[in-house]
Parts: C-alpha cells; structure tokens; sequence
C-alpha cells in the first residue's frame, strides 16, 4: 500500500512538473512573435528608404572643388558631387575603384573613386556623375578619395 501511494505522488509530482514546462514554452513562443513584429515595425518606421537617403545626399551634396579639398580645406566625410570622366578602373567588381578626372575653373582634378554604387557599370572614358563622401587622401598618391554611393550618366 505504501508503495502504491508513494508511486501516485511521484506520478502526480511529474505529471504536474511536465505540464508546467510545455506552458512556460508555450508563452514565451506566443510573446516571441509578436515582439519581433513591433521590433520590425519600429525599425522599418525609423529607418529612411534609399530613395529617400539619395535624394537627400544630392540635395545636400556641394560640388567638388579639387584646390580646396587638395588643400586639406574640406572636412572628410564633407558630401560632395563632381562631375568627369573615367580615366582609369584599378579595380573592377562589388568595389570598383577608379580614377576620376574632372575639368574645374582653369584646370582639372584628379580623384580617387570608391564606388559603392552596385548598380553601376563603369567603363574608361566614360563622362559621370558622382554623389558621395570625401573619404581623405590616399597615401601612396595623394588624391582625394570619394567614397561614391550614387553614380549617373553624365547630363
């Protein structure tokens, strides 16, 4: 009789400890999905689109002037847009890079382009039109490096 009895409350004991587990689980899989949905909303309400970020960058963007961003006169991360023809691609892929001349007031200058635009296509001699950063200089030639996002056929 004693080990019937102490065989139901074992029974019992286990029975209620596995029921206890499932719910908790089953809560905490309920909240989850819904926590990630307003995470998500949130975010998406936050978070500009790229045409909205582009369209910002063009109007905020001020043309290049080679004199003074060679003269260590413009602050890096300064938006900037020039416009010139491809002289040189050094390196062709997800991060073109490439050389960049453009024609301002009595001469020309010579940038370093990182394109970050992967929509782009970029071929030598071809005339464009580039929105980005100033990204500083390059060590081994001394030109200004314009990180690119938005790259478009010269008008």
């Amino acid at each position: 009789m004693k080990k019937l009895f102490l065989l139901s409350i074992i029974v019992l004991f286990l029975a209620a400890c596995g029921g206890e587990a499932e719910d908790t689980n089953e809560q905490a899989n309920a909240t989850t999905p819904t926590e990630e949905a307003t995470e998500t909303e949130e975010s998406t309400e936050e978070e500009p689109t790229q045409e909205e970020l582009d369209a910002q960058l063009k109007e905020e963007a001020i043309e290049a002037d080679f004199v003074a961003i060679n003269g260590d006169e413009v602050e890096e991360d300064t938006k900037i847009h020039a416009t010139g023809t491809i002289d040189m691609v050094m390196e062709d892929g997800v991060m073109d890079e490439f050389m960049f001349t453009t024609e301002e007031g009595d001469g020309y200058g010579m940038y370093i382009v990182h394109n970050l635009d992967m929509d782009a296509e970029i071929q030598e001699g071809e005339t464009i039109k580039v929105y980005g950063t100033y990204s500083g200089k390059d060590e081994e030639m001394s030109a200004p490096i314009l990180s690119t996002t938005i790259i478009e056929p010269a008008e």
